[in-house]
């Protein structure tokens, strides 16, 4: 089966952005003393450590909060990632997480949200994002990773949907579609993105996949270098995706970009199983029962509704 290629929608899920770099100098071991009481909380915990430092542990995943001008200890556990604080350039999805962080006067930490200004109930919030010292960074199911890579993002802040698989993923996984997945930039790594496109064919590949914000030019350069067909996803940012949109879709005759809605990853990945799809009859039926399935799942609400009546 020939597979698909996903740009700028890649796995950076849990801690987002947050692999911070190590401290230069190395200290002792880690020493846990004691752990925070938690009563509700059951998908994390908080290790207090000897010199200060904070181990979280979330769903498994493991963070060590190093404090302002402390070293990473020696020989760490190479599934830690290190948080050297002070953090900065927080992009902050989890927007419950909002009050507490203005309460304790760290909204300065905070340069990317996952909310719009216009969606946000918090005054403080609202106004940092109208007068620019915060920006939109996209959704947490469709991150503007440009924007977030661009502003040297120190952690990202998400809640359980972050554990939702972003949609493209999602689909093609559904379908059976064997992918890779990509961070690259038309405009600050584009020789490894030309170079992946030039090549795609010839690996193996029958479509490609590619989601960016504001700008939004990835698309288009990928679609110059192959004459594979190119989905491009325009992804929303600070002018609500429409910058995007425009930039994605007009393309000059000859070197066509299939772009869907703003935000629209779920259509993209249909779009390329359906293309690998015309070479591919399991795929064909495939798609055709996913949508007899949807059909009846429509059917059985509207059914439902019929006898509540």
């Amino acid at each position: 089966m020939r597979r698909a290629a996903a740009f700028a929608l890649p796995a950076l899920l849990l801690a987002g952005c947050a692999a911070a770099s190590q401290a230069p100098a190395q200290t002792d071991a880690l020493t846990i003393e004691n752990r925070y009481p938690l009563e509700y909380a059951k998908q994390f915990t908080v290790d207090v450590c000897a010199g200060g430092y904070d181990l979280i542990t979330i769903d498994g995943s493991r963070y060590l909060v190093v404090p302002e001008g402390a070293a990473a200890p020696a020989n760490l556990d190479a599934d830690i990632t290190v948080l050297q604080q002070p953090i900065q350039n927080i992009y902050l999805v989890s927007s419950s997480a909002m009050d507490p962080i203005i309460s304790i006067g760290g909204l300065g930490a905070v340069a990317l949200s996952g909310t719009q200004a216009e969606n946000w109930y918090l005054d403080a919030a609202r106004t940092a994002m109208e007068q620019g010292e915060i920006a939109y960074a996209g959704k947490y199911s469709a991150p503007d990773y440009e924007t977030i890579l661009s502003a040297d993002c120190g952690l990202a802040i998400e809640n359980t949907m972050i554990y939702h698989t972003p949609e493209v993923k999602e689909q093609l996984e559904k379908f059976g579609v064997p992918y890779e997945m990509h961070i690259y930039s038309a405009h600050r790594t584009p020789g490894e993105a030309r170079a992946f496109a030039d090549s795609a064919r010839e690996r193996g590949f029958g479509a490609i996949i590619a989601a960016a914000g504001m700008a939004a030019h990835l698309a288009g350069a990928l679609a110059a270098a192959t004459t594979l067909p190119v989905i491009g996803i325009p992804v929303a940012s600070a002018l609500g995706g429409m910058d995007a949109l425009l930039a994605t879709v007009q393309m000059p005759s000859g070197i066509p970009v299939a772009t869907v809605a703003i935000d629209g990853a779920k259509n993209a990945a249909y779009l390329a199983v359906q293309i690998l799809a015309v070479m591919e009859p399991a795929l064909a039926e495939a798609l055709a029962a996913d949508r007899a399935a949807t059909a009846e799942n429509i059917l059985a609400a509207d059914a439902a509704l019929e006898v509540g009546k």
